[in-house]
């Protein structure tokens, strides 16, 4: 502790030390549960936030997988009679009704292309990372990839009649909306918090301006109005005045000391 301070303190009043061990005292406590406030608020909200969407995120995987599921079975069908119009119309529809699917596509065993809502795609084999993954899928499953810069979770079924698999559905559904929704709940989750900090803050201020308010009177009340009478009643005694006995309230330790010096002083009056 530096020289200045430790002399500062060394003459400082008794009711400012108390009031300054007051003031450290809420302070200390008020940091503590704001702190713990805060971190609790914070965790709720983004569980919270997760939850929402984790939710949102399994639900277009559950959509997306029972279209792929569907559309594989009536796929299996149409592929025993060759009926690819049956085909072609099935999947343009399915995109067209749904602004969430990007493109659908049927390829066969040795992934070329039977259906594609791109039309310059028909009769291509595919070969990227992504085809290879959904050519090897044994279930209906799905996979995040980009196309063309847009973030994309495609589902993926395979073709099977008896046991001879006779190719894959797959189906684009767009992450972006859900992009967006995660990025407003960050925004959101961000002035939440800014707002809670806000609020505790000045909760605790107002509690640290109170509680000192409060505790320097009970302070004062308590502890240096009895001190104060008993230095007075020493200076009475100093100066030869014993008839004036100390009439103190308070804390019993107070009581007791008044009543132990006025016998004091009467003793020594006699």
């Amino acid at each position: 502790m530096p020289q200045a301070t430790h002399k500062l303190l060394r003459n400082m009043g008794l009711q400012w030390r108390l009031n300054l061990l007051m003031v450290g005292v809420v302070f200390f406590v008020l940091l503590v549960m704001s702190l713990y406030l805060l971190r609790t608020q914070t965790r709720d909200l983004r569980q919270v936030m997760d939850s929402n969407t984790s939710a949102a995120r399994e639900n277009l995987r559950t959509k997306g997988m029972t279209l792929a599921r569907n559309a594989a079975l009536s796929s299996t069908r149409a592929l025993a009679v060759r009926d690819y119009l049956f085909l072609v119309e099935m999947i343009n529809s399915t995109v067209s009704s749904d602004g969430e699917i990007l493109y659908g596509i049927i390829i066969d065993a040795d992934r070329r292309v039977i259906v594609h809502t791109d039309a310059t795609m028909a009769s291509q084999v595919l070969s990227g990372s992504a085809d290879l993954v959904a050519a090897a899928a044994t279930e209906v499953g799905t996979q995040e990839i980009v196309v063309n810069g847009t973030p994309v979770l495609e589902v993926v079924a395979p073709i099977v009649m008896d046991v001879t698999r006779w190719g894959t559905v797959r189906f684009g559904l767009t992450l972006a909306p859900l992009n967006a929704v995660v990025e407003r709940n960050k925004q959101t989750l961000a002035r939440k918090i800014l707002w809670s900090v806000a609020f505790t803050l000045t909760l605790a201020l107002a509690t640290l301006l109170i509680g000192t308010f409060l505790g320097t009177a009970l302070v004062r009340r308590a502890v240096l109005v009895p001190v104060r009478e008993l230095t007075d009643g020493v200076l009475r005694v100093g100066h030869g005045v014993l008839d004036q006995p100390l009439d103190i309230h308070g804390s019993p330790e107070f009581v007791t000391l008044g009543r132990a010096f006025n016998s004091m002083s009467a003793t020594v009056a006699q």
